[in-house]
């Protein structure tokens, strides 16, 4: 049986995603300033491992935000023109775009979470 989703609801769904990866944008750019702040001028050696690994993967991340952004603003779009004034979403490809869809997110969101973590415990240490 194929399931029938409307366009309204992947709509509602890829804007939530979006609003998602705009705030892990301005995550990364506090925990970008919390390590600045932290960091400061004094820099122990093994301190500076730490922080160019947390620097890259701090622009590693946002530049997948970036793409997960993008490729969201273009799947709604492409799913917009495809249902053609028809709410209804049940194609196979609509619906496989929106299951990758869900396996980045969550993927992006479970990475994020991690480094965050690993990055409070950073600080906790230096602090």
């Amino acid at each position: 049986m194929e399931q029938e989703t409307t366009f309204p609801e992947i709509h509602r769904t890829i804007a939530g995603w979006k609003d998602e990866v705009n705030s892990v944008r301005e995550d990364i750019a506090t925990l970008k300033d919390h390590l600045e702040k932290a960091v400061g001028s004094k820099i122990h050696h093994e301190t500076l491992a730490h922080v160019e690994h947390f620097q890259n993967q701090f622009i590693r991340h946002k530049e997948v935000a970036d793409e997960l952004y993008h490729d969201l603003k273009q799947t709604s779009k492409r799913l917009s023109k495809e249902s053609d004034g028809n709410d209804k979403v049940n194609s196979e490809n609509g619906m496989a775009a929106m299951q990758h869809l869900t396996d980045r997110m969550h993927t992006f969101k479970k990475l994020f979470f991690a480094l965050k973590s690993e990055f409070n415990r950073f600080m906790e240490k230096s602090s």
